[in-house]
């Protein structure tokens, strides 16, 4: 694993939310960027290069949806989504999971007693999303294509998210 700071992009249109997630995820070890537009987000991605980038579904100019369309093609990475009750928008969630987004979370309470403790989800989800983008290096180069015997079985599976990558690989294959 890289000796980096995991880098993380909170958005959110409500500023007090912002300092919060940034106060949280700096004492937690990491290097937080904000902002409250999402507009800005395709092209702060592209000079921040964050790792994670946590978007709230909601926002005035841009929301969560297409911020995260954007981010992914423009400058694919990964996305969680955050709001403040979850479970009140599944149509939305489901649309920004479409659109690329990995997960969903609910946003931490407000708090001065305990921050940490009410952000203890939001912090579960970014150790995994670490874990799983930050486990192994890219290769330098890809692999040469190998020639599958005709008899071979290939399984291709994605979850939430995954559609768009799946269909970028299936168009790449060829007919026969």
């Amino acid at each position: 694993q890289s000796s980096e700071p995991f880098r993380v992009l909170v958005v959110d249109d409500d500023r007090q939310m912002c300092t919060y997630c940034a106060a949280i995820l700096s004492r937690a070890g990491m290097h937080v960027e904000t902002t409250m537009d999402a507009a800005l987000v395709p092209a702060l991605v592209q000079r921040f290069k964050p790792d994670l980038v946590l978007m709230d579904l909601f926002m005035p100019r841009l929301d969560g949806v297409e911020a995260t369309r954007q981010i992914m093609a423009q400058t694919p990475c990964a996305v969680i989504v955050v709001t403040a009750k979850a479970e009140d928008h599944p149509g939305k969630i489901f649309e920004a999971m479409g659109a690329g987004a990995l997960d969903v979370v609910n946003l931490p309470v407000l708090s001065d007693a305990a921050p940490l403790e009410s952000a203890q989800a939001l912090l579960a989800k970014i150790e995994i999303i670490s874990r799983l983008i930050g486990s192994e290096p890219p290769p330098a180069s890809p692999p040469a294509p190998t020639k599958l015997p005709s008899e071979a079985l290939v399984a291709i599976g994605a979850s939430a998210g995954g559609p768009t990558a799946l269909a970028a690989i299936l168009a790449a294959l060829p007919a026969h």
